[in-house]
């Protein structure tokens, strides 16, 4: 199985679960972007990053990171762990550095 296989099978194993969980999901196929799906629902929107486990580049974080989303949102990376569920971490915006002013 090539990686664009691999990354896609994980990808509609991802929306599978956030399904079953009562979102609404769309998938990024084909998308070199820092967002593999978007998902959401009356209360929350999640963009999320899908990798294989162990696979997170620091560079797929920060441009995930420097993604604009409205405050009701999440920016997340899902790992795939060994015994075929996820690790989900939430990416977050870094606090601004304020020069000369508290």
């Amino acid at each position: 199985m090539n990686r664009y296989a691999k990354g896609a099978r994980l990808e509609r194993l991802a929306a599978a679960g956030l399904r079953e969980d009562g979102y609404a999901v769309m998938r990024s196929a084909g998308s070199k972007g820092p967002v593999d799906l978007i998902a959401y629902n009356e209360r929350r929107v999640r963009f999320i990053q899908v990798k294989a486990r162990g696979q997170v580049h620091p560079d797929d974080r920060a441009a995930l990171r420097r993604l604009r989303v409205p405050s009701c949102a999440s920016r997340e990376v899902w790992e795939r762990n060994r015994i075929g569920g996820w690790m989900v971490r939430r990416i977050g915006r870094r606090p601004r550095q304020h020069g000369g002013r508290p």
